[in-house]
C-alpha cells in the first residue's frame, strides 16, 4: 500500500483489510512528520502491518516497487496493491484471491465503475490513455490500465522490473501493465466500484502528471513499434479476442479517437492510423479476401473492355479506407472548410432544393457519405433525412450527433420497407425534405427482395426497397455520391428515373432503375477503385 500525506484514511483502509488475514506493506512515501508519526504509531500497533519508510518522496511508482521487492524478499508469491485514500471497494478482495488462486500466472485488475463524484478531467484523461493503450498493445485486451486495485503475480512482475526502466510517479500503473503484457502475461479484469471522497486528497498533478504519462505513451508507441512482429503473432494465436471486439467499447473507441483527433491534429491522426490499419489488413481474412476478389473482378473487366485498370492492391485498398475513415473524423469535428467541397457541385445540389417538393437520393459504400453531415451544417435550410437498415446503429448516430451538434441530419432506423414507412415519409419529402439511403449490400431474406443487374461484367443483386421506395414517393430521385478528388471533395449526381417514369410501378420498373444505379457506380469504380469500401460479398 503507497501512502503519502493520506494518513486520515489508512485506519479505515486497513479495517476493510483485516478480516482477509493477509500481511500488509505501507511504503511511507516521504510524507511529513504528522503522517508519518501517526504510521509509525500503527507500525507498533498492528503486528500484521509493517511500514517501510522513504526520507523521500519518490512518487507511487516508487513506493509500489519498494513493496513489491519486500514481499518477494520475503517468500511471498502474490502482491495485492490497494492505495490508501479509501478509493476502492475493499469488499472485493476476496474475489481478486478467488480469482488469482484460478489464473495464479495472470495479473488480475480492476475495472473502475465510477459514479458521479469522479472528476470530468479524470474521466477523460483515463479515456485518452485507453485509447494509447489499445494502440500500445494492439488489444482491446487492458480494459483500464490506471486503477492501483490489483493482483501481482510476484515472480512475472520483478522480472519486469528487472527488465525495463518503469515511472517512479502517477505513469508507473499504465507503463507497468502494459510491460506485463508485452512480456505475454495475461491480464483479468473484475469489475470494481471507485469514489472520489469529498474530503479526499488527490496528489495527481493535472499538468506536471498529464505531461508525464503523454511521455511515458511516446516511448510506448515507439517500443510497440519495435515489438510489432511479436504483438501481432500474440494476437494471431488469441482467436478468441476477434470474437469479442464486437462486443467491446465501440462508442468508448468512438469517443476516444475523437478526442485524440482535438489534441493531435489531422495530419498525425493521418499517420497514426497508417498501422493500425496494416494490423487489420494482416488479420481481418474476411474482408481482406473480399477485397481481393473485388479487385480481380475489377481488373478483370478492364481487360475485357480493353481498358487500361489502376494500379490498386488490397492492401491500398485498406489503407484508402483508413484516410477515409480520418477525413469522417474531421467531418464530426467540424473541421471540414467550405471550400475544400466542389463548388460547382455545391451550386448544383443548392439548385435541387425545392420547399415544396423533397428529393430520394440512392448512395452506396463508395466515397464518403459523411460529406452529407458538412453539407447540412452548411445548408440547413435543406432537411436531410438518413435511413438506416439495423437499429443497432442507433446509439453510434446519436453519439456522432453529440460530437457534432451542428449537423442536422435526422436519421431515421428501419428493420424493414412497409406501407407505414412510405407513408411517413412521404409527409418528409412533401414538406421538401430530403431522403437518404444506402443500396449497394443486399438485403436479408428470400431473392424476391432482391433485385438482380449488370455490373464489371458480374451477376449482382441489389436490395429492392431502396428503389421500391423511390417508385412509391413519386419524387424526383437520384444516384448521389461524394468522393474525394485531388483537391476537392466532390458530389455526383445522376437522375435515376425519368420524369415520365415517376410513380409508374412494377418489376421492370424496379429492374431498370437498379441498372442505372449499378451503371453509376461501376462508372466511379472504373475511375478510382480504390474508394469503394464494400468490404462484403457483393458478388453473386
Amino acid at each position: 500500500m503507497p501512502c503519502y500525506q493520506h494518513s486520515q484514511f489508512i485506519d479505515s483502509v486497513l479495517d476493510g483489510l483485516k478480516d482477509y488475514d493477509l500481511p500488509v506493506i505501507v511504503v511511507n512515501d516521504g510524507s511529513d512528520s504528522e503522517h508519518t508519526e501517526v504510521l509509525k504509531k500503527i507500525d507498533s500497533e498492528k503486528p500484521w502491518v509493517s511500514v517501510i519508510h522513504h526520507k523521500k518522496n519518490q512518487g507511487k511508482g516508487g513506493a509500489v516497487k519498494t513493496a513489491l521487492r519486500e514481499a518477494h524478499s520475503r517468500g511471498f508469491s502474490h502482491a495485492l496493491q490497494v492505495d490508501s485514500d479509501g478509493q476502492h471497494e475493499l469488499v472485493k478482495v476476496k474475489d481478486f484471491l478467488r480469482l488469482s488462486q484460478k489464473s495464479p500466472n495472470s495479473v488480475i485488475s480492476g475495472e473502475p465503475q465510477f459514479d458521479e463524484s469522479i472528476p470530468s478531467s479524470r474521466l477523460y484523461g483515463r479515456k485518452f490513455t485507453q485509447m494509447w493503450v489499445t494502440f500500445e498493445t494492439l488489444s482491446t485486451d487492458i480494459k483500464d490500465s490506471m486503477c492501483g486495485f490489483r493482483i501481482y503475480p510476484l515472480k512475472q512482475a520483478i522480472k519486469v522490473l528487472d527488465t525495463y526502466k518503469l515511472g517512479q510517479k502517477m505513469d508507473f500503473d499504465i507503463e507497468f501493465l502494459v510491460k506485463f503484457y508485452w512480456q505475454g502475461v495475461d491480464i483479468d479484469f473484475l469489475p470494481v466500484k471507485v469514489n472520489y471522497p469529498e474530503e479526499g486528497v488527490s496528489h495527481f498533478n493535472l499538468f506536471n502528471d498529464n505531461w508525464l504519462i503523454t511521455k511515458m505513451h511516446t516511448r510506448l508507441m515507439f517500443g510497440m513499434l519495435f515489438r510489432l512482429p511479436k504483438l501481432l503473432w500474440r494476437k494471431k494465436k488469441d482467436q478468441s479476442h476477434w470474437a469479442k471486439i464486437n462486443e467491446r467499447g465501440g462508442h468508448f473507441a468512438l469517443t476516444t479517437v475523437f478526442w485524440i483527433y482535438k489534441v493531435l491534429g489531422f495530419r498525425v491522426i493521418s499517420w497514426l492510423v497508417k498501422p493500425v490499419v496494416f494490423y487489420f489488413y494482416l488479420f481481418a481474412k474476411k474482408a481482406r479476401a473480399h477485397s481481393k476478389n473485388y479487385i480481380e473482378i475489377y481488373k478483370s473487366y478492364c481487360k475485357s473492355q480493353g481498358v487500361q485498370s489502376k494500379k490498386i492492391s488490397s492492401h491500398s485498398h485498406f489503407q484508402s479506407f483508413g484516410q477515409m475513415a480520418v477525413d469522417k473524423m474531421a467531418v464530426w469535428h467540424d473541421d471540414l472548410k467550405f471550400e475544400q467541397l466542389n463548388q460547382n457541385n455545391v451550386a448544383e445540389l443548392n439548385n435541387l432544393h425545392d420547399e415544396n417538393e423533397g428529393r430520394v437520393f440512392i448512395s452506396s459504400h463508395y466515397g464518403n457519405i459523411e460529406i452529407c453531415r458538412a453539407m447540412s451544417a452548411n445548408f440547413p435550410y435543406i432537411k436531410i433525412n438518413a435511413l438506416m437498415y439495423q437499429s443497432n446503429a442507433k446509439h453510434f448516430f446519436k453519439l456522432l450527433n453529440r460530437l457534432n451538434v451542428k449537423s442536422t441530419i435526422n436519421v431515421i432506423y428501419i428493420d424493414k420497407f412497409g406501407i407505414d414507412l412510405a407513408m411517413r415519409l412521404q409527409e418528409k419529402v412533401a414538406q421538401g425534405e430530403w431522403i437518404f439511403i444506402l443500396a449497394d449490400r443486399e438485403s436479408v431474406g428470400s431473392s424476391q427482395h432482391s433485385l438482380e443487374c449488370d455490373m464489371l461484367g458480374q451477376k449482382v443483386s441489389l436490395p429492392k426497397g431502396p428503389f421500391l421506395l423511390a417508385s412509391l414517393l413519386k419524387v424526383p430521385s437520384y444516384v448521389f455520391h461524394c468522393f474525394k478528388g485531388k483537391n476537392k471533395f466532390n458530389f455526383r449526381i445522376k437522375p435515376l428515373i425519368n420524369q415520365q417514369d415517376m410513380g409508374k410501378r412494377g418489376r421492370r420498373n424496379l429492374d431498370n432503375m437498379a441498372q442505372v444505379y449499378a451503371d453509376e457506380l461501376q462508372e466511379l469504380v472504373l475511375n478510382d477503385p480504390h474508394q469503394w469500401y464494400n468490404f462484403f460479398n457483393f458478388w453473386k
